[in-house]
């Protein structure tokens, strides 16, 4: 099953779809005859194509409503497999089938298979019966259980006999019955069971144990059971080989971010059109790239914000708009009311909820994107025509933020230069700089929903898809440690880095344990300034410094995750960031996780919404003292 990809890229197409010509208008798809009918046991409704219905057989009791599986036929006979056994019919008149017998035998799926007079059926579910009767097994494990594949003797069609249970591990879900031209005495068949290993107290031999671990695992292999047709009651299994043993996978499996990004890649040089990350995806776009502008919304990129303040045309490419990468930052409004919004969004839901839009398009980010490419592929496109003087502003734009973010380092409000003054400790804006200019090109970096996490979005660039994992408007506190863990379990060789505030860190820092226990190599950056700076930011702006709940006394971090097995650091100092980083990556590759424990200033950036709270107005009059002008 393919699943639509949300690159969460927002480009920024000024005049981008003004063209010389109008595009071809796509032919109309025919309406798909199956949509629309009706659901029913005997009176579904039909829709057949190339086939014409000679006559419809109806179950009998017992079988009648219980689910039917594959069909195998022998002469004039058809058997139906059927959850509670298979059913025969005589089909030597095809308009008027003719049941034969029904043979209970309650198991799933009960797939069905013939060779001259014997005939083979699957059971994989718990349910099934070595004796065939109704009511399953209530024993979590017994000797009444059966799984595997039933061999009948048809000789007598009328009165099937079952001749043999051939039991395995993860029982029959289907089967194929194969032929050697070279054993004449014989018949084979191929097991393809996809239910758990059952338990080697019910049946010898099965190993539930992966196979890089335990070469008898009964995981990921397929049993070949041997019929000797002189003497069907002797079928048994007799080889259990792992046919994908040692394969390798193929370059490209189905669709993946980097095939999506390519496509949003050629779209934005094919109309040389600024790209900006919508909220928290930095990871949507290369940053390396000459289009890329940074992200949007809270704490993010000044220069993306005023380029697609001057958009006429904006295409968001697999986003939904949210408002936390919409609303005003940094003293701007960038949001661009005037331009023509198109929206691509795999979810119908999404489109124009959150802004009006002129055009919305429910679909994959990819395929739109190659959709679009096609079709502007030999146009001449308005947008190329500004396309250098665009760029220039692009490229002015970026440089004056990063001149303000290197300037930039410290906060600038009257709490903080206060609680900074005469501090000891790193100013956070300095320290996440540093660590933007120690991280690989390659790295995994999940953030926290603290002040100092939050301001990281200004540092946070990256070159490849799946590199950046927030918590989104979630807002789940402590999520950024089991996350990073997660993360790289599934790349093992890609650095692995979790951005935490002090108090999110007293949440999920028992994952050390984890990862010592399971070997699983990651860095904490813990920012210890001592307080829950995102909360305590509301109280300094909103509630007159008036503090609850969010001052914190914590043990030293470097000396618990010491104490825990891994390794601990504290950094004191801006000269030693980058250092510390490095070294705490270098550990990854030789299995050791560390905390690096940076001390840091109590300052705080920006509030996470300025509209979310207003300064409190008291109206008893008891009360006005507590008023805030």
């Amino acid at each position: 099953m393919k699943f639509p990809f949300r690159l969460s890229v927002v480009a920024v197409l000024a005049a981008a779809c003004s063209t010389s010509s109008p595009p071809a208008s796509a032919p109309t798809p025919s309406r798909d005859p199956r949509v629309g009918l009706k659901a029913g046991l005997h009176d579904a409704g039909e829709a057949v194509s190339n086939l014409k219905i000679d006559a419809k057989a109806v179950s009998p009791p017992g079988f009648l409503g219980i689910t039917n599986s594959d069909l195998a036929f022998t002469g004039k006979y058809v058997i139906q497999g059927n959850y509670n056994g298979p059913v025969i019919w005589d089909i030597s008149n095809p308009s008027s089938p003719q049941m034969v017998t029904a043979y209970q035998c309650p198991a799933s799926q009960n797939d069905v298979s013939v060779f001259k007079n014997l005939m083979f059926m699957s059971a994989e579910a718990n349910n099934g019966r070595v004796d065939c009767k109704p009511g399953g097994v209530p024993d979590t494990v017994s000797n009444e259980r059966f799984r595997g594949v039933r061999v009948f003797d048809i000789t007598d069609i009328k009165n099937p006999k079952l001749v043999a249970n051939v039991q395995t591990c993860r029982g029959s879900h289907t089967h194929t019955l194969v032929e050697d031209p070279n054993d004449k005495e014989n018949v084979y068949i191929y097991v393809s069971g996809s239910a758990p290993v059952r338990s080697s107290s019910e049946l010898a031999g099965c190993f539930t144990g992966m196979p890089s671990k335990d070469p008898n695992s009964a995981w990921f292999r397929i049993e070949v059971i041997k019929v000797p047709l002189a003497h069907p009651e002797k079928a048994a299994v007799v080889s259990s080989p792992r046919i994908f043993q040692g394969l390798v996978a193929p370059p490209e499996h189905g669709d993946v971010k980097e095939d999506s990004l390519e496509e949003a890649k050629e779209l934005a040089e094919q109309l040389q059109a600024p790209v900006v990350n919508s909220y928290l995806h930095n990871d949507s776009f290369p940053a390396d790239h000459p289009l890329w502008c940074g992200p949007l919304g809270y704490q993010g990129s000044k220069a993306a914000m005023k380029i697609i303040a001057q958009a006429d045309v904006v295409l968001a490419l697999g986003t939904r708009l949210g408002p936390f990468g919409t609303l005003p930052q940094h003293g701007l409004e960038y949001w661009p009311t005037k331009a023509k919004i198109i929206q691509v969004d795999s979810d119908h839901r999404m489109l124009g909820l959150v802004k009006q839009i002129s055009v919305g398009v429910c679909g994959d980010a990819k395929a739109a994107a190659r959709a679009l490419n096609h079709r502007l592929a030999n146009r001449d496109v308005a947008a190329r025509k500004n396309a250098s003087e665009r760029m220039r502003t692009v490229k002015s734009e970026k440089e004056a933020w990063e001149k303000e973010l290197s300037e930039w380092t410290h906060e600038r409000d009257a709490w903080s230069l206060e609680v900074a003054k005469g501090s000891g400790r790193m100013h956070p804006r300095q320290m996440l700089r540093e660590l933007e200019k120690a991280m690989p090109k390659d790295a995994m970096v999940s953030t926290d929903i603290g002040n100092i996490c939050s301001v990281s979005n200004s540092y946070l660039r990256f070159r490849q898809p799946s590199s950046m994992f927030a918590a989104m408007s979630f807002g789940n506190c402590g999520y950024a440690f089991p996350t990073i863990i997660g993360t790289k379990v599934a790349a093992p060789n890609r650095p692995a880095i979790a951005y935490v505030g002090d108090g999110a860190w007293g949440m999920s820092f028992g994952e050390l344990l984890t990862c010592v226990r399971e070997e699983i190599p990651v860095t904490a950056v813990v920012f210890n300034n001592e307080q829950w700076g995102a909360e305590k930011k509301n109280q300094v702006d909103f509630y007159a410094n008036r503090f609850e709940g969010v001052n914190l006394k914590n043990p030293s971090w470097a000396e618990v995750a010491r104490t825990l097995g891994a390794e601990g650091v504290i950094v004191k100092n801006l000269g030693d960031v980058g250092e510390a980083l490095e070294k705490a990556l270098d550990a990854q590759k030789k299995g050791k996780t560390t905390v690096l424990e940076m001390l840091v200033t109590k300052e705080l950036g920006d509030p996470f919404r300025r509209d979310a709270l207003k300064k409190p107005k008291r109206l008893l009059k008891k009360y006005e003292h507590t008023n805030v002008a």
